[in-house]
């Protein structure tokens, strides 16, 4: 999840470099993304830390609440780049045979 947190932070300040790559929306929603992951990250983080194997069962299930609110959150801001793919018109074509063309090039 660091690493995953790691990555985001780096794609954030990498499009906050290049002026209209992105909506505005897409970008508030990769940025509050990222603020979410990191209290996620950073809870999960120091509550194993803290936490002692005899410790209740409350604080497990704050450790696994973080963990979940992490990956929510990079799951969330993952997604927006398909809004950022769609808005630009790209589209991912996969061909597994490549002596048929593509169905939209095929006669009817």
């Amino acid at each position: 999840l660091f690493a995953l947190w790691i990555w985001l932070a780096c794609v954030v300040a990498q499009l906050r470099k290049h002026e209209g790559a992105v909506s505005r929306f897409s970008m508030r929603a990769k940025v509050a993304g990222l603020a979410f992951a990191g209290l996620g990250v950073g809870g999960f983080t120091a509550l194993s830390a803290l936490v002692g194997k005899d410790e209740s069962r409350t604080a497990y299930s704050l450790i696994g609440f973080c963990e979940w609110l992490a990956v929510l959150a990079l799951v969330a801001a993952c997604y927006t780049m398909a809004w950022d793919l769609d808005a630009k018109g790209v589209s991912i074509r996969v061909c597994f045979d490549e002596e048929s063309p593509p169905r939209s090039e095929q006669p009817a």
